[in-house]
């Protein structure tokens, strides 16, 4: 990735089954929201749970610690509906359905868009992180991304369509070579591009003031 253009672009590394990047979520709407004139923001999955790693809750056994770890360090809330899925245990965790989701919501975001995508597709993948952390939806179903679409006011028939091609599952598994080529390691990952090159920028426990304060320092040159 390189800068281009006037606005300062972003590259969101996340992907839908990390609670980090669930609790890191409302942060990074709200530094997409505010500093929407100067940045642009891509968002693309990283395939956290992928090949060995797709598995039912049931043996997903440090979910419980880590999630009393994200809401006591970023305010997040986990819903009862993903309580009982977790308690459940059956829902398998794979996170080639999320980011086939997210790329069909993508396409219809970028057909319907007259200017920039970016808060657009922050409000996509914060959608689908609810589905999951607040409601327990099962995120291999695509009723789950109709309904997104919907409230996004998109095309839930397109979404559906583009969520069961095999062309999107291409695409999702592309994603996650060029996050890995990337040398994106952990998620969330926030990456700025700089004339240096990329740059991993803030973390996953900032706040979007912050983030805010951050891009502010490194335009008025106060940090490189």
């Amino acid at each position: 990735m390189s800068p281009t253009g006037d606005k300062i672009q972003f590259l969101y590394a996340f992907d839908a089954l990390c609670g980090w990047c669930y609790g890191f979520g409302p942060a990074l709407m709200s530094f997409t929201t505010a500093n929407a004139e100067r940045i642009d923001v891509d968002v693309r999955s990283g395939g956290l749970f992928t090949g060995s790693r797709v598995m039912p809750v049931r043996d997903f056994t440090h979910a419980a610690e880590s999630n009393v770890a994200i809401a006591k360090a970023t305010g997040a809330v986990f819903g009862e509906g993903y309580e009982a899925m977790i308690a459940e245990g059956s829902t398998v965790m794979d996170s080639t359905y999320p980011a086939k989701g997210l790329i069909a919501l993508r396409r219809q975001i970028e057909a319907r868009a007259e200017g920039s995508t970016s808060v657009a597709l922050v409000q996509a993948a914060e959608a689908i992180h609810k589905a999951w952390y607040l409601d327990g939806k099962d995120l291999s179903n695509e009723q789950v991304y109709r309904a997104i679409a919907k409230d996004l006011g998109l095309d839930a028939d397109a979404v559906a369509a583009d969520f069961a091609s095999s062309d999107t599952t291409r695409g999702a598994q592309q994603e996650f070579v060029e996050l890995s080529r990337l040398g994106v390691t952990r998620f969330p990952t926030l990456i700025m591009a700089t004339e240096r090159g990329p740059r991993v920028f803030g973390s996953p426990t900032a706040t979007g003031e912050q983030l805010t304060e951050i891009l502010d320092a490194y335009l008025d040159g106060r940090i490189s």
